[in-house]
């Protein structure tokens, strides 16, 4: 009877650990306030955040020096990810066009974490670190074209839930 109570013991911890393993990086809707809250406790003062709607589209943009943030609502969303996805899933996987880690999550997102090689790009020996991200008609991007923005970008993903390298 205790080698049972202990097999099904470990079976629930198992269980329980793979659940919240899956649980993780799962990219979930965010609105531009949420993504505003995440700038500023990042470090970007208020000022630097500039939110805008029309009747097509609810945006957001935020830059300092390095850092740039990206939120868009509205019915381009999912096009426009697709084709940074596209675009990012030929480059990456080249390694004569970018030395360094990157995730792809079809449909989901997109990041990275090294130096884009590729002589023909306005990137050429650019460090690059972040992501591209889409759920439910909205496409974030946060990222960092130099190492001194890392930090921040992490504490925007970190405050949004997202996943990063």
């Amino acid at each position: 009877m205790k080698k049972i109570r202990t097999l099904v013991s470990t079976l629930l911890i198992c269980s329980l650990a793979l659940s919240i393993a899956a649980c993780g990086g799962k990219v979930t809707a965010k609105t531009s306030d949420e993504v505003k809250d995440a700038c500023v406790k990042a470090g970007f003062k208020e000022d630097e955040v500039i939110t805008n709607t029309t009747d097509e589209e609810e945006m957001l943009y935020a830059e300092t020096q390095s850092v740039i943030v990206l939120y868009s609502k509205s019915d381009a969303a999912k096009d426009y990810f697709d084709e940074m996805y596209k675009d990012a899933e030929e480059s990456l996987k080249d390694k004569d066009s970018f030395d360094g880690d990157y995730k792809l999550k079809e449909g989901t997102y997109v990041i990275f974490d090294g130096t884009s090689k590729d002589p023909t790009g306005q990137l050429s020996d650019q460090y690059m670190y972040g992501g591209y991200y889409y759920v439910d008609g909205t496409f974030i991007s946060a990222f960092s074209i130099d190492k001194d923005g890392v930090d921040m970008v992490k504490k925007v993903l970190d405050a949004l839930g997202y996943p990063k390298i």
